[in-house]
C-alpha cells in the first residue's frame, strides 16, 4: 500500500496537528518523537466535546470498555465504539 503524500505535505500536517494540540514533539537525541494527546477534543461541531482517545482505540484495535464487558469486537459482531470512551494515555509515534 502506498500513499501519495510528499515529505513537505506530511511535515505541514504534523505542524498543524502540533499547533492545534493533538501532537507533542519530543526530542530524542537527534530524532523527533511525536506523542498523541489522546485527551484532546475534536473541533468539528458534530464531534464537539468527544476525545480523540476513542478514535485512537478504534484504529489501534484496542478493546473499548464496552467491548471488555461484552467480549471482543469479533464476538460481539461489528460493534464499534462511539469515540466517547476514555483512552489509555499518550501514544508515541516513533
Amino acid at each position: 500500500m502506498s500513499c501519495a503524500l510528499t515529505e513537505r505535505t506530511v511535515q505541514a500536517i504534523v505542524t498543524d496537528l502540533e499547533t492545534d494540540g493533538y501532537l507533542r514533539r519530543v526530542r530524542d537525541g537527534r530524532r523527533n518523537r511525536y506523542e498523541i494527546s489522546d485527551n484532546a477534543l475534536f473541533r468539528h461541531p458534530a464531534e464537539a466535546g468527544v476525545q480523540v482517545a476513542g478514535l485512537l482505540a478504534l484504529l489501534a484495535g484496542a478493546p473499548t470498555p464496552r467491548q471488555t464487558q461484552t467480549g471482543t469486537a469479533s464476538q460481539a459482531g461489528t460493534e464499534a465504539g462511539t469515540g466517547s470512551e476514555a483512552g489509555s494515555g499518550v501514544v508515541g509515534i516513533g
